[in-house]
């Protein structure tokens, strides 16, 4: 790395910390639908939400683990794209439009991402029961929140 480019000087900061907590990720766990699609990574929804109780405080420290690393498990990164028929000729390809089935467990870090660095007030730090972040970095940043586990 030694021979690596510089990437010059940022403008942005850094954004909070994400604090993922059990008792989110378990009340997220039990909205679950039980019946979506299984993803790429094998686990099927029904487990997740009936063991919802069990689950949580492991996939809480994997999340956790994934936010505080920058990464994402390989598993989550796959992605199967199905053809869904809209309408007119079935042997015309424009008549299909493709949707992406991910992981669930995925799709779950989601709205703990989100929940907290939204932007729920004016100013100052926004609460949240999985944790808070400071409502004014995320707006002097311009972030934009890019909410899906489809990575590349």
């Amino acid at each position: 790395m030694n021979n690596a480019p510089s990437l010059g000087v940022t403008i942005y900061s850094e954004l909070p910390h994400i604090t993922v907590s059990v008792p989110g990720v378990r009340t997220l766990l039990e909205a679950i639908k039980p019946h979506k699609d299984t993803g790429p990574d094998g686990i099927p929804a029904r487990l997740l939400k009936d063991d919802a109780a069990e689950l949580a405080t492991v996939l809480s420290h994997i999340y956790q683990a994934s936010l505080n690393q920058g990464r994402v498990l390989a598993d989550w990164k796959h992605t199967w794209v199905i053809p869904v028929f809209k309408k007119g000729a079935r042997n015309s390809p424009s008549n299909y439009r493709p949707i992406s089935i991910t992981s669930i467990a995925c799709k779950t870090l989601e709205p703990v991402i989100h929940s907290n660095l939204s932007l729920n007030g004016p100013h100052g730090t926004s609460q949240h029961p999985m944790g808070s972040v400071n409502v004014d970095l995320v707006r002097r940043n311009s972030f934009k929140l890019l909410t899906t586990c489809e990575l590349p």
